[in-house]
């Protein structure tokens, strides 16, 4: 009788226990997804890297995510990465958060990020309660590429679109020993970071009777329409020191590069520059006229007494000359370098509504505030201005972005701008610049 037991309770269980069959299956687990694209690109050019977490409730804290920090790859996170997702999976709804990444292979060769792990942190199905774990991210594999007709450009340099501009400062007029002459270059590249720009003067050979003095170069990332798109922008500048008369020729730059919209090498270049330099000064009279020398020789007593007058009255007076010559350098340096004349000089540049005026009136203003280097990057560091950063994007746009047609020149919001642009005053002067009253009381009832 006994032996029968267990057949009984196996047919009780078939015939009373629960009917649906995901009653029997384990309890849904995070899901964690990678999806790269392109799998091949050429240097510098973007991958998009999506990462997909997904849970089957919600999210109790952001997901950890690793470090994909590779040698020779450049990994970027364009603002507004992150997207929230919903999925059903076998009937279970699953939250998911997905982020974005650009990765820009920096030479030739096959990547592969693996090994790394991903914290998750979700509410148990059962308890509610958080729990964490830790999910291993798949293997990414892609491969970074140099065209075979670009293979013996060095450097190598990728974009859809590249220029190269030249400003001379003093090369113009008569030149002399003691003289200086600025060559400065700039270099743009759409949808390329400005790391990837090479250096175009470093590598000058030096020319004899010039002492260069190379300045440090600015870079500078200009937003794109699409996030992780940017435009590079390389400043350099040396300024040549002229130290013997003579002929010079400052060479002319060049720049071989790859566009990657029609498959095909280019060349930017700049002009040389040709400038002459006498010796010495003109218009100078070395020998008096007879006359003059002969009269002037007749009583020499009188040349002394002259002279030693000038002298003293020089003296005498040298303290009041030198405190005047220090308040007229004043006036004249509030007149036209303060930061108050060059702020009021960017507003009517806005006003103008002329993009290259406002973008060298918002530089030589900062550079009167003492940012270094003077530029809209540099602000970024210095606190939150993002209503600056947005509202001087059309700018950025309308000088760097070329195009032929009318109605896609960005428009320059000036109403938003100003009040950026007085924000960003009020955040950078502080309560430093603010007028305190030489009358001012102490409270009446200090604590």
């Amino acid at each position: 009788m006994m032996r029968w037991i267990p057949f009984a309770l196996a047919a009780c269980v078939l015939l009373f226990g629960p009917s649906d069959s995901r009653a029997l299956e384990p309890d849904p687990r995070p899901i964690v997804r990678a999806e790269i694209r392109p799998e091949r690109a050429v240097v510098g050019s973007p991958i998009h890297l999506s990462i997909t977490v997904l849970v089957p409730t919600w999210f109790t804290h952001a997901p950890d995510y690793p470090d994909l920090e590779l040698a020779g790859l450049v990994v970027r996170l364009p603002p507004d990465s992150s997207s929230n997702v919903q999925e059903t999976l076998s009937g279970t709804v699953y939250s998911g958060i997905v982020r974005e990444y650009v990765l820009r292979p920096q030479r030739e060769a096959d990547y592969v990020l693996d090994g790394r792990r991903l914290g998750v942190h979700y509410a148990d199905p059962e308890t509610r309660r958080s729990v964490d774990v830790e999910l291993p991210l798949p293997a990414i594999r892609f491969r970074g590429i140099i065209p075979p007709p670009a293979a013996d450009l060095d450097p190598f340099v990728a974009t859809d679109r590249l220029s190269l501009e030249q400003t001379i400062e003093g090369g113009s007029g008569t030149l002399r020993v003691g003289d200086a002459v600025t060559r400065t270059l700039r270099i743009r590249a759409r949808n390329l970071p400005a790391l990837f720009l090479p250096p175009l003067l470093e590598d000058q050979p030096g020319i004899p009777g010039l002492r260069a003095y190379p300045r440090n170069p600015v870079t500078t990332d200009i937003p794109g329409r699409r996030p992780g798109h940017p435009t590079g922008s390389r400043l350099e500048a040396v300024t040549y020191v002229i130290e013997e008369p003579g002929e010079y020729t400052l060479p002319a730059v060049s720049l071989r590069w790859w566009n990657r919209r029609t498959g095909s090498i280019e060349t930017a270049t700049v002009e040389p520059l040709d400038f002459s330099v006498v010796a010495g000064q003109t218009g100078l009279e070395l020998d008096p006229p007879p006359g003059r020398a002969e009269r002037s020789m007749r009583n020499p007593g009188l040349l002394f007494v002259g002279f030693f007058a000038l002298l003293v009255i020089g003296w005498t007076i040298r303290e009041r000359i030198r405190r005047f010559a220090a308040r007229s350098w004043a006036w004249f340096t509030r007149r036209t370098t303060s930061e108050p004349v060059r702020f009021r000089r960017l507003l009517r540049a806005v006003g103008r509504d002329d993009a290259r005026a406002i973008q060298e009136g918002l530089d030589a203003w900062l550079g009167s505030i003492g940012l270094r280097p003077p530029t809209l990057s540099s602000l970024g560091r210095e606190g939150d201005f993002e209503l600056l950063i947005r509202s001087m994007q059309p700018v950025e746009r309308r000088l760097y972005l070329e195009t032929t047609d009318p109605t896609d020149v960005p428009r320059i919001d000036a109403t938003t701008l100003r009040r950026a642009l007085r924000q960003a005053r009020r955040k950078l002067l502080g309560a430093s610049r603010r007028p305190v009253s030489r009358h001012s009381l102490p409270p009446l009832n200090p604590r």
